[in-house]
C-alpha cells in the first residue's frame, strides 16, 4: 500500500474536524417553548375532559335519583296515600318499596 500524500491527509483531517451543522440555542429554545405550550393545551383538553365526564355521571345520578323520588311520590298519589291540600306540605313517604307502609314493617 503506498503512502499517502499531506494533501490528502490533510483534507481526510479536514472532513473529519469540519464543524458539522447541528441546532443553535435558540432553535432549542424555540423547540422546547413548542413542546412546553403543546403538553399545557394537552393536559388542559384532558382535564376537562375528565370534569365533563366526571360531571356527566353526576348529572345521571341526579336524573336516577329524581326519577325514584317521583315513583315513589306517583305511588302514592296512586295508592290515595296523599292528603288534599291547599297548603304546601313536606313530602313523606307512606309506602315502602313493597308497596306496605314504613310504620307496617315497623311493627312486623
Amino acid at each position: 500500500m503506498a503512502m499517502m500524500g499531506w494533501p490528502k491527509v490533510k483534507k481526510i483531517l479536514n472532513q473529519i474536524f469540519q464543524p458539522k451543522p447541528a441546532l443553535s440555542l435558540v432553535e432549542l429554545l424555540v423547540a422546547l417553548t413548542i413542546l412546553a405550550l403543546l403538553s399545557t393545551a394537552g393536559l388542559k383538553m384532558f382535564q376537562s375532559t375528565q370534569e365533563s365526564f366526571i360531571d356527566g355521571r353526576t348529572s345521571l345520578a341526579k336524573a336516577k335519583r329524581n326519577e325514584a323520588i317521583a315513583a315513589f311520590i306517583y305511588g302514592d298519589f296512586i295508592s290515595n296515600a296523599l292528603a288534599m291540600s291547599d297548603e304546601p306540605q313536606l313530602y313523606t313517604n307512606g309506602a315502602g318499596a313493597n308497596g306496605k307502609s314504613w310504620q307496617s314493617q315497623a311493627n312486623h
